[in-house]
């Protein structure tokens, strides 16, 4: 019922009512004015904020994520390639689309523990950036159940789990993974679990030093 109602447009996601609550509101009465967008402009402004909250990014990856078309896809990353809003880059043989215009931000967490489901493994269709695929049935199991994960930085390098506010983590085998940065995150995921103190709230990464840490590793931010 939740799904259909906000399918539809009745209910919209709201303010969290806790750790780990979630809350859904009236759309007409937590959106008051509302954007009203039809054809090429909805495409354009689909495709600029996925590749905002996703990018670097293929067509490939917006289909997966919106189930548009490729045609409608490609139309989507043209007109909001026209409207200065995404770039594109060529890689491999492959066009990556990136945010055109740079927002304010900070350098990116060193290390992070994802929860289940995080839009870093399930948003694209080409996971590559995110996770050595040879790795992917550590995460994903055979009937689609995703685990917690650790990104370090934005490369997924191990998975965790926590009952009664412990936390477990299970870090592949990789030489650069700092043990003790993972040791204090896992500390501080354990203070929100359980209601000691409250998680701290990191800056995102800017697009430009998002953008050129790609070009240099191939790894999303």
């Amino acid at each position: 019922m939740i799904w259909w109602l906000s399918q539809t447009g009745t209910l919209v996601a709201g303010p969290p009512a806790g750790p780990r609550d979630h809350r859904f509101v009236l759309a007409d009465e937590w959106i008051r004015s509302p954007r009203v967008l039809e054809g090429d402009e909805a495409l354009a402004e689909l495709a600029a904020r996925y590749a905002e909250g996703h990018g670097p990014a293929t067509v490939a990856d917006l289909c997966w994520w919106t189930k548009l078309t490729v045609g409608a896809a490609r139309r989507a990353f043209a007109a909001a390639e026209s409207a200065g809003r995404v770039e594109r880059y060529e890689r491999d043989g492959v066009t990556w689309w990136v945010p055109a215009v740079d927002r304010p931000g900070g350098a990116p967490a060193e290390l992070q523990l994802l929860p289940a489901f995080d839009e870093l493994l399930l948003g694209y269709r080409d996971r590559s950036l995110s996770i050595d695929p040879a790795r992917w049935l550590e995460v994903m199991s055979s009937n689609g159940i995703a685990s917690p994960t650790l990104a370090q930085p934005g490369r997924i390098v191990g998975t965790w789990s926590a009952r009664d506010g412990d936390v477990a983590t299970q870090p592949f085998a990789d030489p650069a993974l700092d043990l003790e940065l993972l040791r204090l995150e896992s500390e501080r995921v354990e203070r929100f679990l359980t209601g000691d103190g409250s998680p701290s709230v990191r800056a995102p990464v800017s697009d430009e030093s998002a953008q050129a840490s790609w070009m240099r590793t191939g790894v999303r931010t």
